[in-house]
């Protein structure tokens, strides 16, 4: 059985290969403040694509695309904002979307849901 750690790390690494796979230019990951953290920030045409990855092992209860809550929603939309107040050149131009990517760690299962929860979902965002 993995420790949770390796899984994570195991799973952010097959994300971040996915949407690069996919045409997405990964612009940051792991970033943290005082308050929060985004997993992976990506860029792909007019979209910058803020993306919360969830990884488990097989004998998980729920797919781990389904652990992100409105609580977590709210957190991530939170730490978004303040991602953008700090990087100007992602402040227009952009639209931003949020995703969950979630990763079945033993089965090397990835499943990307884009546009996983609006900003119409989580209250407070604003650009």
């Amino acid at each position: 059985m993995a420790e949770r750690g390796s899984v994570w790390r195991t799973a952010e690494e097959a994300a971040a290969l996915h949407l690069a796979q996919k045409g997405y230019r990964i612009v940051s990951r792991n970033w943290r403040d005082r308050r929060g953290e985004l997993d992976i920030i990506a860029v792909r045409g007019e979209v910058l694509v803020v993306v919360e990855v969830r990884g488990q092992r097989a004998d998980a209860w729920m797919p781990p695309e389904a652990t992100v809550g409105v609580h977590k929603q709210r957190r991530v939309a939170a730490a978004a904002q303040r991602w953008l107040s700090l990087h100007p050149w992602a402040q227009s131009g952009y639209l931003v979307r949020f995703d969950v990517i979630g990763v079945v760690v033993a089965t090397d299962v990835v499943l990307h849901v884009e546009r996983a929860f609006t900003v119409d979902d989580v209250a407070g965002f604003s650009r």
